[in-house]
């Protein structure tokens, strides 16, 4: 997790494989009730992301189809949230809209259902990016700003500059550039004093799609 956040891609597949090497879902499926989530998807879920981010997207498909059977076969809901949320988040990024609205209707029904407020919060956030992805972007827009407004009380560092990029594109699309401007600031601001720079790359990007459109 700690290479995750700082961006190191390559040793976090290193790692994460490494550690799957030696999982047994059976010897270790306590461990979800003791740490908060089932260590053979935490890895399952870190190998699918750096895969994406690594430019290996069919790899990540592959590793995210394994991360969601193991998730439904632990039979832990908050592992599950967690999974079906970067299910989601991946399809996204894949532009499968209609797919991520899936996942992140059935994340969001089982944090509400559970009590979870960080998948609740989320799953509205992609829930809404999944929406505004498919046109309904008023409907979008306010699930997206709802489940922003819902993060900022969990006081979740490490997750803040991805959030601020998921509602800052959102923000760009619309010709909201002042209030993207201040998202992206605040992430920006974020991940300088946390250090956690795997959201840096989509950061910049979207500051580079800023500009240009400036300069237009």
């Amino acid at each position: 997790n700690t290479l995750f956040f700082r961006g190191d891609f390559i040793e976090t597949e290193n790692q994460a494989r490494a550690a799957m090497e030696i999982y047994d879902p059976h010897r270790f499926r306590h461990h979800a009730h003791i740490y908060g989530t089932d260590p053979g998807v935490l890895c399952l879920s870190r190998l699918s992301n750096a895969s994406w981010q690594r430019g290996r997207p069919d790899r990540g498909r592959i590793q995210l189809a394994e991360m969601l059977t193991l998730a439904e076969d632990v039979g832990h809901q908050f592992t599950l949230t967690s999974a079906l949320n970067l299910a989601a988040l991946l399809r996204l990024w894949r532009r499968e809209p209609e797919l991520a609205r899936e996942c992140a209707a059935r994340s969001f029904t089982i944090s509400e259902e559970h009590g979870y407020r960080f998948t609740y919060a989320w799953s509205r956030m992609l829930h809404g990016q999944a929406l505004f992805d498919l046109g309904q972007e008023d409907e979008g827009m306010r699930e997206l700003e709802t489940g922003f407004e819902h993060t900022r009380t969990l006081s979740a560092k490490l997750m803040e500059p991805w959030f601020g990029a998921i509602l800052a594109t959102a923000k760009i699309a619309k010709g909201h550039m002042s209030e993207a401007n201040a998202l992206l600031s605040d992430a920006l601001d974020s991940v300088a004093e946390s250090g956690t720079t795997y959201a840096l790359p989509t950061l910049h990007c979207l500051k580079g799609e800023m500009l240009l459109e400036a300069a237009d």
